[in-house]
């Protein structure tokens, strides 16, 4: 051992965090903060928009390329076992967790936080990703459309009358 140096610096070639860079994946986890209802800014806030309204997000979301994958909706169970899609497989995979462990679990499988420059690694998470977000639009829509559909059988005679209007 040489005066200053730690045992074996991977056998004298230094060390491999190239000169104090950091690197990342793109993937930004959000750790504290609790949920909308807990926090009292109703969430964590992330910028404004172009209109000045807060960017809130919740503890447990994450975040890739601006997209945020909730903590709430869950990945649809796809039960078919032959002839399966790319987007079927890739949700088959991840099925039956949110859409933040989904993606979670995207970035561990792929690799990309141990390898952030392995640019096959990097695609197959990217589309991943771009699969689960496309999925999660999907489950959104469907939602609100169970919301509606609840407020208009919770509706009275009257007020459904007007909405009809």
């Amino acid at each position: 051992m040489f005066a200053g140096t730690s045992d074996n610096i991977l056998a004298f070639g230094g060390n491999t965090e190239s000169n104090g860079a950091t690197w990342s994946d793109g993937m930004t986890h959000i750790d504290v903060g609790g949920s909308h209802e807990e926090n009292p800014n109703e969430g964590v806030q992330l910028g404004v928009d172009n209109q000045g309204t807060p960017n809130l997000v919740e503890e447990g979301e994450v975040i890739y390329n601006d997209y945020v994958f909730s903590n709430r909706l869950t990945v649809p169970v796809i039960k078919k076992k032959k002839d399966l899609s790319q987007e079927e497989k890739v949700l088959k995979k991840y099925s039956d967790n949110t859409y933040a462990k989904a993606a979670k679990r995207a970035e561990k499988d792929s690799g990309v936080t141990d390898r952030p420059n392995d640019s096959i690694a990097k695609r197959g998470f990217e589309a991943a990703l771009q699969i689960l977000a496309a999925s999660q639009e999907r489950e959104r829509e469907k939602e609100k459309l169970r919301e509606l559909q609840e407020a208009i059988d919770n509706m009275s005679p009257e007020e459904l009358a007007a909405f009809q209007q």
